[in-house]
């Protein structure tokens, strides 16, 4: 067998850094609990090119004495414990001794440190795990450690971070984190030169105020209770106030912000019946629990943990997170008197309105069809359904629409354009449908042939619908049951899918840009995915802090609603996909479009409508609904007999 080797200390180091300092977000992480854990008060910290070139941590904590500073940064050495015994009991943040070490390891890094009871401070430099120099220098109470040029030492490592800008959004997700989690310390978070964040130590609402703004104002209510075992102290957000994701809740145990799936879902729970589908609660929560119910060694990120009395604590946030709800339920219900409760309908002027597109740099962009020039489309035109019997399957519906429908189109979506092909191609399917309703399923064969049934075959007749949800059908020796809704939901797909395909990608600008406003985790994941945003004909500008501005749309989806397309988007988020692709995108949302309008379950059907769906089927090549449930299922006669032992 191969020779068993030792392996050198620049190795092993280089192994150990990768497990700890993944990257820049992770070494301001370890930096700044190690500055809580010395008692801070008032912590800076500064990056630039995303602390990729530069990180800055200085605190007024109790400093570093000389003697130990060059131990600090020695493996597995630590001032947070002693002994095994300590490592089912920790009350501080960091723990592991291998945070300075490995930082250094891959790093060049600056120590400035000054006790309270030393007349001079000292600095030390280190490059990759070798001290430069250890000498005295001027300097104030605490410690300042700077870190330059990570991963300079491993070209291979460094290639694979990410654009600055996306290494600075997960750093401000960690600071915001750390801000929310300890209130009374004072942060102040500075990025090429702009401050980002400065919290005032003055407690948890002002907190939560200098993380997510004026906008959580009034959406958030104080919440507060206790155990023998545990207390829990915080705020919830109004049932009105959801998410598309959970990256807006923070649970925060003994100081340290963490994962736990028990308690996140007791907190769903008790939010379920009050929120649209695929929504998530706002809360900032801070729970106290002794220690020893705790573990916090699941993983050496310290992010997931486990508590021994899991069962009661979920029950405990489902019941006083409900009553919490039902306390706070009728403080957004506002009451109006006559006088106040009449509709305001504020006169739109649209000269006003075309200076404000000039002033905001947005192009004005008159139809050319028949060069005709026409203004601004400020609401799309209401849809007179006809009596014609077969109007509403093949229609968008805008009557209907449901809420979350990339289609719908809101009142302060506002846009400029002339009409797209898959305008004209929806005006064009407007008489082909009448009001229908819903649809389900059954079990046997699953059919998939290029055709089903011939609705005009003498051979064919319709038996009827099972639970108005299943069309059953009866063929020669067949048995056919159709789910509608999939049916229908199949065919609406397709329908769009074809028109998206046929229009040409191009854009359309806004008259009144879109703000989108939103937190760092999903600030980074727009950046991630921003050229697949503009394949698609999103126009897409960064607009301050986690804000951006949408001045463009894709003028083959006219009456997208942004808000709910993006909020659809950033849901992607729960389910870890950090990559999107332009297909994905379409595919994704055009088939929750078709979900929404397709006739659903229980819906009632008459004979034509029943006809009709049928006829569209036989033009399907795919008998699966575009969430992959089937929609025919055959049985034969003889199968049937063989139920009733006519044949064995």
């Amino acid at each position: 067998m191969p020779k068993i080797n030792i392996l050198d200390k620049s190795v092993y180091s280089l192994i150990a850094a990768g497990e700890v300092i993944e990257k820049p977000a992770s070494v301001v992480k370890e930096l700044l609990e190690n500055s809580i854990d010395a008692g801070s008060h008032n912590i800076e910290l500064e990056i630039k090119g995303g602390g990729i070139d530069y990180v800055r941590v200085t605190d007024d904590g109790c400093g570093i004495a000389k003697e130990d500073m060059s131990v600090a940064f020695m493996p597995h050495t630590t001032s947070k414990i002693l002994n095994a015994e300590d490592l089912y009991n920790i009350s501080t943040l960091g723990f592991r001794g291998e945070a300075l070490s490995t930082i250094t390891a891959v790093s060049k890094v600056t120590m400035i440190s000054k006790t309270a009871d030393s007349d001079s401070g000292n600095i030390l430099k280190i490059n990759a795990g070798e001290i430069i120099k250890l000498e005295p220098i001027g300097a104030s109470d605490g410690t300042t450690i700077i870190v330059e040029d990570l991963f300079y030492n491993i070209p291979a490592r460094k290639k694979f971070l990410r654009k600055a800008k996306q290494e600075e959004n997960d750093i401000t997700n960690i600071v915001s984190r750390i801000i929310l989690s300890h209130p009374d310390v004072c942060i102040k978070y500075v990025a090429d030169d702009k401050i980002i964040y400065s919290s005032s130590g003055t407690g948890l609402f002002d907190s939560i105020y200098s993380i997510y703004g004026k906008s959580i104002v009034g959406n958030i209510y104080p919440i507060n209770f206790e155990t023998d075992i545990f207390k829990v102290a915080g705020y919830i957000g109004g049932i009105n106030y959801t998410k598309p994701n959970r990256t807006y809740q923070t649970l925060i145990v003994n100081g340290r912000y963490v994962i736990n799936q028990q308690i996140a879902t007791a907190i769903y729970k008790a939010y379920e019946s009050y929120m649209m589908k695929n929504n998530f609660p706002f809360f900032v929560l801070n729970m106290t629990i002794d220690n020893n119910l705790v573990d916090v060694n699941v993983h050496p990120n310290k992010l997931d943990i486990k508590f021994s009395c899991g069962n009661k604590i979920f029950e405990t946030f489902l019941v006083e997170i409900s009553k919490a709800i039902l306390d706070n339920i009728n403080i957004d219900n506002v009451v109006l008197t006559n006088d106040e409760s009449k509709d305001i309908q504020p006169e739109i002027n649209l000269e006003n309105l075309q200076k404000l597109d000039e002033n905001l740099g947005v192009s004005y962009k008159p139809k050319e069809d028949n060069k005709q020039e026409t203004g601004p489309i400020l609401r799309p035109q209401e849809v007179t359904i006809s009596d014609n019997p077969t109007n509403v399957l093949m229609d968008y519906n805008y009557k209907t629409r449901g809420e979350g429908n990339i289609f719908a189109k809101p009142e302060n979506d506002i846009v400029l354009h002339s009409p797209s092909a898959l305008e004209v191609a929806m005006q064009e399917t407007k008489e082909k449908f009448n009001n229908a309703t819903q649809s389900a399923m059954f079990d046997t064969d699953i059919v998939n042939n290029d055709k089903i049934i011939n609705v005009n075959d003498n051979n064919t007749r319709v038996v009827g619908i099972l639970f108005d949800t299943y069309i059953i059908i009866e063929e020669g020796d067949h048995i056919y049951f159709i789910d509608q809704h999939a049916g229908h939901e199949r065919v609406l797909f397709d329908k769009y899918i074809q028109e998206y395909n046929n229009s040409s990608v191009y854009t359309q600008p806004m008259l009144i840009p879109y703000i989108l406003d939103v937190n760092p985790t999903e600030a980074s994941y727009i950046d991630e995915n921003i050229e697949t945003f503009s394949k698609l004909g999103f126009v897409i500008d960064l607009f301050g802090k986690n804000k951006y501005r949408v001045s463009e749309i894709p003028g083959s989806l006219p009456t997208i609603s942004i808000k709910s397309f993006f909020d659809e988007v950033l849901s992607n988020i729960n389910n870890a996909r950090l990559t999107l692709t332009s297909s994905d995108i379409v595919r994704d949302y055009i088939a929750k479009t078709a979900c929404k309008h397709a006739i659903k379950a229980n819906d009632k059907l008459d004979i034509s409508q029943i006809e009709y769906l049928i006829k569209l089927l036989d033009t399907t090549p795919v008998l699966l609904c575009p969430h992959g449930r089937p929609i025919v299922l055959k049985i034969t006669k003889k199968e049937i007999e063989k139920w009733f032992k006519r044949i064995v």
